[in-house]
């Protein structure tokens, strides 16, 4: 449900453009501002919706590191212009604000032999 929604939002932006091409204080601005807040919420429940299956031959270990691997090379936030067709963008990641954190995860995760 939640690919279903954030695909309904691309198909939002592409017809509908930002907010700003209608002015934050106008009705649809500020639709379409609330409906790219909930975009920007639905990406970061990406990591919860990948945490690892229930796999009873995985140790909590393995599970605590395949999620750290998801919460640093899962995008924090991705930026397309979706208008143009165009599916490469900017992609901001936790190591874009908190690189020792990333640096101190890769370090567990190489330990854990991840």
């Amino acid at each position: 449900m939640r690919k279903d929604a954030i695909g309904a939002i691309h198909a939002v932006h592409a017809a509908f453009c930002a907010p700003g091409d209608y002015g934050y204080d106008d009705p649809k601005g500020k639709a379409l501002s609330g409906l790219y807040s909930l975009y920007n919420k639905l990406c970061a429940m990406a990591l919860i919706a990948k945490l690892p299956d229930d796999d009873p031959d995985k140790t909590l270990e393995q599970r605590l590191a395949e999620c750290l691997a998801a919460a640093i090379d899962t995008p924090l936030l991705r930026l397309n212009d979706v208008s143009s067709g165009e599916e490469d963008g900017i992609a901001l990641y936790l190591g874009s604000f908190k690189p020792e954190i990333c640096e101190c995860a890769a370090l567990l995760l190489e330990e854990a032999g991840l």
